[in-house]
Protein backbone atom coordinates (compact mmCIF):
# COMPACT_ATOMS: atom_id res chain seq x y z
CA UNK A 1 0.00 0.00 0.00
CA UNK A 2 1.21 3.49 -0.81
CA UNK A 3 0.49 6.71 1.04
CA UNK A 4 -1.19 8.02 -2.11
CA UNK A 5 -3.81 5.26 -1.73
CA UNK A 6 -4.98 6.94 1.48
CA UNK A 7 -5.43 10.43 0.01
CA UNK A 8 -8.95 11.24 -1.09
CA UNK A 9 -11.22 14.29 -1.14
CA UNK A 10 -13.36 14.66 1.95
CA UNK A 11 -16.10 17.28 2.13
CA UNK A 12 -15.38 19.61 5.05
CA UNK A 13 -19.08 19.80 5.97
CA UNK A 14 -18.86 16.13 6.99
CA UNK A 15 -16.09 16.71 9.53
CA UNK A 16 -17.40 16.34 13.08
CA UNK A 17 -16.47 19.48 14.98
CA UNK A 18 -18.58 18.69 18.05
CA UNK A 19 -19.90 15.52 19.71
CA UNK A 20 -23.05 13.96 18.29
CA UNK A 21 -25.56 12.33 20.63
CA UNK A 22 -26.47 9.60 20.27
CA UNK A 23 -23.13 8.53 18.82
CA UNK A 24 -23.24 7.08 15.33
CA UNK A 25 -20.90 4.98 13.23
CA UNK A 26 -20.67 4.33 9.52
CA UNK A 27 -21.96 0.88 8.52
CA UNK A 28 -20.76 -0.42 5.15
CA UNK A 29 -22.33 -3.43 3.52
CA UNK A 30 -21.14 -4.13 -0.03
CA UNK A 31 -21.30 -0.79 -1.84
CA UNK A 32 -24.04 0.54 0.47
CA UNK A 33 -23.28 2.64 3.53
CA UNK A 34 -25.32 4.45 6.17
CA UNK A 35 -25.05 5.93 9.65
CA UNK A 36 -26.28 3.73 12.46
CA UNK A 37 -26.41 4.16 16.24
CA UNK A 38 -24.16 2.14 18.54
CA UNK A 39 -27.13 0.06 19.73
CA UNK A 40 -27.82 -1.10 16.17
CA UNK A 41 -24.12 -1.83 15.64
CA UNK A 42 -24.10 -4.14 18.65
CA UNK A 43 -27.12 -5.99 17.26
CA UNK A 44 -25.30 -6.55 13.94
CA UNK A 45 -22.21 -8.21 15.45
CA UNK A 46 -22.52 -11.98 15.08
CA UNK A 47 -22.12 -14.20 18.15
CA UNK A 48 -18.50 -15.23 18.55
CA UNK A 49 -17.08 -12.07 16.93
CA UNK A 50 -15.09 -9.57 18.96
CA UNK A 51 -15.60 -5.81 19.10
CA UNK A 52 -12.50 -3.85 20.13
CA UNK A 53 -13.22 -0.44 21.62
CA UNK A 54 -10.51 2.22 21.64
CA UNK A 55 -10.87 4.16 24.89
CA UNK A 56 -7.77 6.31 24.57
CA UNK A 57 -8.14 9.93 25.57
CA UNK A 58 -6.51 13.05 24.25
CA UNK A 59 -4.85 15.06 27.02
CA UNK A 60 -4.15 18.77 27.25
CA UNK A 61 -0.63 19.25 25.91
CA UNK A 62 -0.83 22.17 23.45
CA UNK A 63 0.60 25.30 25.07
CA UNK A 64 0.56 28.79 23.58
CA UNK A 65 3.14 31.36 24.66
CA UNK A 66 2.15 34.99 25.25
CA UNK A 67 3.27 35.86 21.71
CA UNK A 68 1.22 33.06 20.15
CA UNK A 69 3.88 30.39 19.63
CA UNK A 70 2.22 26.96 19.69
CA UNK A 71 4.11 24.12 21.40
CA UNK A 72 2.88 20.53 21.51
CA UNK A 73 4.37 18.54 24.40
CA UNK A 74 4.74 14.93 23.22
CA UNK A 75 6.46 13.22 26.10
CA UNK A 76 8.74 13.69 29.05
CA UNK A 77 12.22 12.22 28.71
CA UNK A 78 13.83 10.32 31.55
CA UNK A 79 17.27 10.88 33.02
CA UNK A 80 19.30 14.04 33.28
CA UNK A 81 19.45 16.71 35.93
CA UNK A 82 16.77 18.98 34.47
CA UNK A 83 13.40 18.02 33.07
CA UNK A 84 13.48 17.40 29.32
CA UNK A 85 10.58 16.98 26.91
CA UNK A 86 10.11 16.06 23.30
CA UNK A 87 7.99 18.76 21.68
CA UNK A 88 6.80 19.99 18.31
CA UNK A 89 6.85 23.67 17.45
CA UNK A 90 8.00 25.82 14.51
CA UNK A 91 11.64 25.99 15.56
CA UNK A 92 13.11 27.32 12.30
CA UNK A 93 13.60 30.82 13.76
CA UNK A 94 15.24 29.50 16.94
CA UNK A 95 18.81 28.44 17.66
CA UNK A 96 20.10 25.79 20.04
CA UNK A 97 20.12 27.18 23.62
CA UNK A 98 17.47 29.82 22.84
CA UNK A 99 15.06 30.28 25.73
CA UNK A 100 11.31 30.56 25.26
CA UNK A 101 9.02 31.84 28.01
CA UNK A 102 6.11 29.53 28.79
CA UNK A 103 2.95 30.57 30.64
CA UNK A 104 3.63 31.16 34.34
CA UNK A 105 2.35 28.77 36.96
CA UNK A 106 1.69 29.51 40.64
CA UNK A 107 3.60 32.81 40.33
CA UNK A 108 6.66 31.03 38.92
CA UNK A 109 8.21 32.01 35.61
CA UNK A 110 8.81 28.95 33.49
CA UNK A 111 10.97 28.75 30.39
CA UNK A 112 12.13 26.10 27.98
CA UNK A 113 15.52 25.93 26.32
CA UNK A 114 15.90 24.41 22.87
CA UNK A 115 18.43 21.56 23.21
CA UNK A 116 17.99 19.69 19.94
CA UNK A 117 16.31 20.57 16.65
CA UNK A 118 14.63 18.12 14.32
CA UNK A 119 11.30 16.34 14.55
CA UNK A 120 10.53 16.21 17.38
CA UNK A 121 12.65 18.82 19.15
CA UNK A 122 14.15 18.31 22.59
CA UNK A 123 13.77 21.07 25.16
CA UNK A 124 14.83 21.54 28.76
CA UNK A 125 12.30 23.02 31.19
CA UNK A 126 13.27 25.37 34.03
CA UNK A 127 10.65 23.86 36.38
CA UNK A 128 8.83 20.54 36.42
CA UNK A 129 5.64 20.56 34.36
CA UNK A 130 2.88 18.81 36.27
CA UNK A 131 -0.56 17.66 35.19
CA UNK A 132 -1.89 20.66 37.12
CA UNK A 133 0.27 22.95 34.94
CA UNK A 134 -1.17 21.47 31.75
CA UNK A 135 -4.75 21.61 33.08
CA UNK A 136 -4.33 25.33 33.73
CA UNK A 137 -2.21 26.36 30.72
CA UNK A 138 -2.76 23.88 27.91
CA UNK A 139 -5.41 22.96 25.37
CA UNK A 140 -6.36 19.72 23.69
CA UNK A 141 -4.32 19.17 20.52
CA UNK A 142 -7.13 18.83 18.00
CA UNK A 143 -6.23 17.69 14.48
CA UNK A 144 -5.65 20.46 11.92
CA UNK A 145 -8.62 19.32 9.81
CA UNK A 146 -11.01 20.00 12.72
CA UNK A 147 -9.41 23.39 13.37
CA UNK A 148 -9.72 24.23 9.68
CA UNK A 149 -13.38 23.13 9.51
CA UNK A 150 -14.16 25.30 12.57
CA UNK A 151 -12.05 28.20 11.39
CA UNK A 152 -10.50 28.27 14.88
CA UNK A 153 -7.15 27.02 16.19
CA UNK A 154 -8.13 27.02 19.86
CA UNK A 155 -10.29 24.40 21.54
CA UNK A 156 -13.74 25.06 22.98
CA UNK A 157 -15.07 23.89 26.34
CA UNK A 158 -17.16 21.05 24.83
CA UNK A 159 -14.02 19.45 23.34
CA UNK A 160 -13.06 17.81 26.62
CA UNK A 161 -16.24 15.76 26.52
Amino acid sequence: MKLEDLRFPYPEELIATEPQRPSKVLWVEGDQFRKIEIKELLEKIPAGDVLVVNQTKVVKRRVYTSDGLEILFLGKLTGGEKERWQVLFPSKKFKINDQIALPDFNSHSISMTLIEKGRPQTVEISEALTEEYFQKNAELPLPPYIQKARGERHTVSADEN
